[in-house]
């Protein structure tokens, strides 16, 4: 085994860790990791962002944008007092 495999599964261990235990947010979880893959050279700046392009990532941060204006506005705590879309 190479240092650069070791060191990876070191991180990814670490970052199961992190979020599982969310001793960090998350989200800093994820763009540490990334971060030190970058710094270290094992992804390069092009790999690293690349998957940020993608449709089904775009799909996914128009949701939890979404998702949080609704949460801002009281949209979502009426409905969820309803109990179903149904309302009653």
């Amino acid at each position: 085994m190479t240092l650069e495999i070791a060191f990876l599964f070191t991180l990814l261990g670490v970052m199961v860790i992190l979020f599982l235990t969310e001793k960090l947010p998350v989200d800093v979880t994820a763009f540490a990791g990334l971060s030190l893959l970058v710094a270290t050279g094992l992804v390069t700046t092009d790999e690293a962002f690349v998957g940020f392009a993608s449709p089904a990532v775009i799909t996914m941060l128009s949701v939890f944008l979404v998702s949080a204006g609704l949460q801002y506005t009281g949209v979502a705590d009426v409905l969820g007092r309803r109990g179903s879309w149904g309302g009653g």
